[in-house]
């Protein structure tokens, strides 16, 4: 199976990342949910997401630059608001074992 495609448990609740903290032998783990927020200009959205597109990686160079083109030009009109992710991340510490 591609690990890509993994069907992992989520780790959505504190104390889910820290039992596998302790399960990976790391020493009094804390974690806590966080609010988090991310505002890229469109420039950096475009650049994140398409850096991260398995099938844009397929396309040879010409179809994926004319693939970019268009999606900025769609999304050149959005308000910059549309841009911002804002939500809670899970965020742990914990001691390396020696």
């Amino acid at each position: 199976m591609d690990p890509f495609l993994a069907k992992h448990e989520l780790m959505d609740s504190p104390g889910k990342l820290e039992n596998l903290m302790v399960e990976a032998g790391f020493h009094n783990p804390t974690a806590e949910v966080l609010n988090w927020s991310d505002h890229p200009t469109l420039n950096e959205f475009i650049d994140r997401h398409s850096a991260l597109s398995r099938r844009l990686a397929l396309l040879d160079r010409l179809r994926r630059e004319a693939f970019l083109i268009n999606v900025r030009e769609r999304l050149q009109p959005l308000p910059y608001d549309s841009f911002l992710d804002a939500s809670e991340v899970i965020m742990a510490t914990a001691s390396a074992p020696l």
